[in-house]
């Protein structure tokens, strides 16, 4: 499996998102049980746009006047491609995954106060 894209999403007052898709050469169907001794929920803190945020700083310097972000959006994609052709292996999906450029952006929103 490899990471294909993901995203990363922080908005004002609400608890963190983000996806991650994935891509893979071959498979197969099989059933899948359900656990018998499930593991214990996290009790780890929730990661929150409204309190998690280190510093904001442009230039490495922190900013002075009132700037307050509302939202911020991660974005990541590493182009990947399948690489296939006629499989003489009995299995389904590409033979391959082939790479591409990484390409990352990030869009945010913000709040300049007076």
């Amino acid at each position: 499996m490899v990471a294909g894209q993901a995203t990363f999403n922080f908005v004002t007052e609400q608890i963190a998102t983000w996806s991650i898709t994935f891509q893979g050469l071959t498979g197969e169907q099989t059933t899948t049980s359900l656990d018998a001794s499930p593991d214990d929920e996290t009790t780890n803190a929730i990661m929150a746009a409204a309190v998690n945020v280190g510093r904001i700083a442009e230039n490495g310097v922190i900013i002075a006047n009132k700037n307050y972000i509302r939202s911020c959006t991660f974005t990541i994609n590493n182009n990947l491609r399948n690489i296939g052709g006629i499989r003489s292996d009995g299995l389904v999906g590409p033979e391959a995954i082939g790479t591409g450029s990484c390409d990352v952006g990030v869009a945010i929103e913000t709040y300049f106060g007076s």
